[in-house]
């Protein structure tokens, strides 16, 4: 499957503790891309860190359907290597974008970046 990142709306590089898939101000992380093209609805996945935080609290949060997301999301060293490419603040944007097009790659998937 071919993912699209926005580089104007892409949220990166600002470090694990600030990430999150989708920002108040409709900003995401690469994974946050995914999910919206996968048919994840924001109202899921906004302020939340990851998408295994969108299941901490079942009775807050509504669950996200992960059997729309690339199987390999669901393997937690994969989905965890791409945060952290996502979120590294010393990773330099061409680096960035080289490591998750590679890693999406290894799997089978493509993602592009646009804009």
């Amino acid at each position: 499957m071919k993912f699209i990142v926005d580089r104007k709306t892409w949220y990166r590089g600002r470090g694990g503790a600030y990430s999150r898939l989708l920002t108040n101000d409709g900003k995401r992380c690469c994974i946050g891309f995914v999910c919206k093209q996968a048919g994840i609805p924001d109202s899921s996945i906004k302020n939340e860190r990851s998408i295994a935080s969108c299941e901490m609290e079942p009775k807050k949060r509504k669950a996200i359907e992960k059997s729309k997301l690339p199987h390999w999301l669901g393997e937690h060293s994969q989905v965890i290597y791409c945060y952290h490419i996502n979120d590294n603040h010393s990773l330099t944007d061409g680096l960035r974008e080289k490591l998750l097009k590679e890693r999406f790659a290894m799997h089978g998937d493509e993602i592009e970046f646009v804009g």
